[in-house]
């Protein structure tokens, strides 16, 4: 790239230069390796940086390195390691598919060279249109496969039941933090016989009644994974709908795409026989009149009051009954929004404060903001906000609400900071776990819990955590 390769010797300068290592490293490999031997190239379709390599620099390269004769595939990919680094692993506020034009572009200059598609491409049904419309010849993908090993499989006998990434790149993000590779709702990612497990679960010998309480993404996989041992599984949820916070999650802006982790758990709970009971909310009575060998509570954890706002501030509001309550609100002028969670979901709610007020301030007692989203996701966090020209105030406690002005605390200096006609406050904050029905029940049934209701946590131990229980029922 002209906009790294700085060299003014034979590696630097114009095209040749710029491809010469490249090009000798094929050849080496070739030459070693035999003419059977697949070589594949991966070159930047578009750096998104001023001097950097543009699609029409893509087009000299490809040229370039077709010519050599040793290559027998081209793949593309976007961004560098600048702020353009959010366009190398496109999320869930990316078009599915998003970069496949530029791919097409390359394809019509490869010498006949098959290009492979690939960022972000979502389902089978995507990649055939991408093939068969001419944007590549071969499809690539990592996410999909992370979520679901046996995607090409399943895709090829026409199952639907494909376990879907959400791509909000969370397994990136684990990898980039030095931890082992993980995906929200794939258990046995990395593990032997990976493909196909949720095939091949055990089959118990000892099939018992089991009540699941709590229709979210804990007690789903737990009701789906049981069934599918051969328990007799049913679920009550207080919602007419499948999902708990994570179905408001999905109401968020650009974050449809994660109700399909709750579209595949309710399949896969259908397959199995799970009876749903939704829309109403349960008490001992009705649970122990079903006359369960086992309790599973997934009844999730609720937003706590912010710890520093005084026991006499006027109302706030919770960011989740914020969401769920948007219809019937009259929204106008300023608000606040305090942010002590800093998950992609928190600012999916900025994102959507933004639609409805004039102005958004953004306040968080730490330092910055977004620790709790990996990093390239994290850069597109900050690039909406700063194009709404939300106002983020850090390092500040939010203390006081009342007759429109919120008065916050610097959290090192103790100096306080007042925002005047603020008509709402919205919060996300540490949450408390659920469990009424618990005490109500432990003397009289066999409980579990599971998910929030366990321990506040995320998503991904949420669902591995009712994976797990649902295994050792």
């Amino acid at each position: 790239s002209p906009w790294s390769n700085t060299r003014d010797d034979a590696y630097g300068g114009n095209i040749e230069g710029r491809t010469h290592f490249v090009r000798e490293i094929a050849a080496g490999i070739r030459e070693a390796c035999g003419p059977n031997f697949i070589i594949g190239l991966k070159i930047p379709g578009d750096e998104g940086v001023p001097g950097g390599i543009d699609p029409t620099e893509s087009e000299h390269l490809t040229r370039c390195f077709a010519k050599t004769k040793n290559f027998d595939y081209f793949s593309y990919g976007q961004g560098n390691f600048s702020l353009s680094l959010e366009t190398h692993v496109p999320d869930l506020h990316f078009k599915p598919g998003h970069f496949i034009d530029i791919h097409k572009q390359m394809r019509r200059v490869s010498d006949g060279i098959p290009v492979m598609a690939l960022g972000r491409i979502n389902s089978p049904s995507l990649a055939e249109q991408i093939i068969t419309d001419g944007y590549g010849d071969l499809v690539g993908m990592a996410r999909a496969l992370i979520a679901d090993a046996a995607w090409a499989e399943k895709a090829r006998t026409g199952r639907t039941d494909i376990r879907p990434t959400v791509f909000d790149n969370w397994c990136w993000g684990e990898v980039h933090m030095g931890k082992p590779l993980a995906e929200h709702h794939n258990p046995y990612l990395g593990s032997p016989g990976e493909a196909l497990s949720e095939d091949r679960l055990k089959v118990t010998d000892d099939p018992k009644s089991v009540t699941v309480v709590g229709a979210g993404p804990a007690g789903l996989e737990i009701a789906w994974v049981a069934a599918a041992r051969g328990h007799r599984v049913n679920i009550f949820g207080a919602s007419t709908d499948v999902g708990g916070r994570l179905r408001l999650d999905a109401e968020l802006p650009g974050r449809t795409e994660v109700a399909a982790i709750l579209d595949y758990q309710k399949q896969m709970a259908a397959r199995h026989g799970v009876v749903m009971q939704l829309g109403q909310r349960v008490d001992a009575t009705t649970v122990l009149d079903r006359q369960p060998d086992t309790v599973v509570l997934a009844t999730g954890a609720t937003l706590r009051r912010p710890p520093g706002l005084s026991k006499d501030a006027d109302p706030v509001t919770a960011a989740d009954c914020f969401v769920s309550n948007l219809t019937s609100q009259n929204l106008t002028g300023r608000a606040l929004f305090f942010d002590m969670d800093h998950s992609a979901s928190a600012y999916g709610v900025v994102d959507l404060m933004v639609q409805y007020f004039d102005r958004v301030i953004l306040v968080t007692p730490r330092p910055q903001i977004a620790q709790n989203v990996n990093y390239c996701s994290a850069i597109g966090v900050y690039r909406r906000l700063h194009h709404a020209e939300v106002d983020i105030v850090t390092a500040h406690d939010l203390v006081d609400y009342r007759e429109g002005t919120v008065t916050c605390r610097n959290v090192f200096t103790d100096k306080d900071q007042q925002f005047e006609g603020i008509g709402e406050v919205i919060y996300v904050t540490p949450r408390l776990v659920i469990d009424t029905l618990g005490p109500l029940l432990e003397s009289r049934v066999n409980i579990n819990r599971v998910g929030d209701c366990q321990s506040p946590r995320n998503l991904m131990t949420a669902i591995h955590n009712g994976h797990l229980v649902g295994l050792n029922l």
